[in-house]
């Protein structure tokens, strides 16, 4: 009698624990694969081509060591370039408060303007009034011109400035390794000198009316959302135009071709520079300047926007002008015709192509002592730099190229002007946020 077969062994399938250890061997395969095709200095790997460097790639980073070598340099007054222009350029500005502003015709010598002269100096209700009617009025404190503020070039701006540009180029598509390498690494080459020749008329707003130390508004926030930053070391820097906070305004041509989305961020930083430039004393390398003074720009009516702001600060400026006394007046002229003369430039910016000029407008408080003409320029001020910040988004592209020169001029004046008025000063100034 025959035995019954044998019965057939049972298929061994792989368990989910086998298959759940395969998926994720294979998904870190394919992430270490992207890591090493993300690193600049990984071998190539077939079929998967290289990272293509960000717009301006290398002078971001550059701007991103010397924002580090500013914050690690001593807080004493920061160094001016030796390539800086030696003597105010005819057609920049008001030089100083007691002197005519070159190509805007307002004399800064002259009486302040008056309610009963320009028909501008009183608001509808009553709200401002001759100062020297006003009884009892408490003698203002004169915005201090003699002493720069910290608050544009200490440790602490430009170690902001370090974080929240690391983290934006970070999420522009630049590794972190290669963030950190640039920031750490010595320079090859330091950044090249300018070349320009000073222009024997340029319409850049290195103002000086005041000759005041500068600030300016807003509150950029770090980012969360990268690496952490690491604690900038303390050695010294290598490159002899570290700690030169003129030295990125010498690199405006290479750091405006920078992606749309980045170019608010680098404008506000080079304002900063600029009005860092101008609190410890010194002038704006020529090459930051607007070589062609009466130059329109391509889309005028971009320009025309910033008309607009300036005006209502030439207002309020008139009204503080009209309620100051002795030094505060004086102060209040000086900063007036400055302001004049940026309205004048951004005019011609537009191609002359501006709305007519308001009558009046309106106060946000009443105005009818020293202390609220005080408090009215810092308000001013203040909402003429958020002004200009908010109006970056509007320049960015194909513009970029045009104005660059001339809103870091604008914002870097107006931060200049405002911080003997009592305008903190931040990092980025115009800006609310940097995130």
């Amino acid at each position: 009698m025959r035995s019954a077969p044998d019965p057939a062994p049972a298929t061994v399938r792989p368990g989910r624990r086998v298959l759940l250890t395969g998926s994720l061997g294979a998904v870190a395969g394919v992430l270490a694969g992207c890591r090493v095709r993300l690193e600049d200095d990984a071998p190539p790997i077939p079929f998967i081509p290289p990272r293509e460097p960000i717009p301006a790639e290398a002078a971001l980073l550059w701007l991103l060591r010397d924002c580090r070598d500013l914050a690690t340099a001593p807080v004493s007054a920061p160094p001016v370039g030796p390539e800086s222009v030696g003597t105010e350029t005819a057609g920049t500005g008001a030089e100083t408060a007691g002197t005519e502003p070159a190509g805007t015709g307002t004399e800064a010598t002259a009486p302040a303007p008056s309610p009963e002269s320009t028909g501008e100096g009183t608001a509808t209700d009553g709200t401002a009034t001759d100062g020297a009617g006003t009884d009892g009025a408490a003698t203002a404190e004169t915005p201090e011109q003699e002493e720069p503020s910290e608050a544009l070039y200490s440790r602490e701006v430009y170690a902001e400035q370090v974080t929240v540009l690391r983290s934006a180029l970070y999420r522009a598509g630049i590794p972190i390794e290669t963030i950190d390498a640039a920031v750490t690494s010595p320079p090859e080459t330091s950044p090249p000198p300018s070349t320009g020749s000073s222009p024997a008329s340029t319409g850049s707003p290195t103002t000086d009316a005041a000759d005041t130390a500068p600030a300016s508004t807003g509150t950029p926030a770090a980012a969360t959302d990268s690496p952490t930053t690491a604690s900038p070391t303390t050695t010294p820097p290598t490159d002899p135009t570290a700690g030169d906070p003129a030295a990125a305004l010498r690199r405006i041509d290479e750091l405006r071709e920078c992606g749309a989305g980045l170019f608010p961020l680098v404008v506000s930083v080079l304002a900063q520079r600029w009005a860092a430039v101008r609190a410890a004393g010194g002038e704006v390398p020529v090459s930051a300047l607007v070589a062609e003074p009466e130059h329109t720009w391509s889309f005028p009516h971009l320009a025309s926007a910033f008309v607009d702001l300036t005006r209502a600060a030439v207002y309020g400026m008139q009204i503080v002008a009209a309620q100051s006394r002795d030094e505060a007046r004086e102060a209040a002229i000086g900063t007036l015709a400055a302001i004049e003369q940026l309205e004048h430039e951004q005019t011609v910016r537009a191609a002359g192509r501006v709305q007519s000029r308001p009558i009046g407008y309106a106060l946000p408080f009443p105005v009818n002592s020293e202390q609220s003409a005080a408090r009215l320029a810092t308000h001013v001020l203040g909402n003429l730099i958020d002004g200009y910040g908010g109006l970056l988004t509007t320049v960015t592209g194909s513009s970029q190229a045009d104005t660059a020169r001339d809103v870091i001029a604008w914002i870097g004046t107006a931060a200049h002007l405002a911080a003997p008025w009592g305008v903190p000063g931040t990092a980025f100034p115009g800006l609310q946020s940097a995130n």
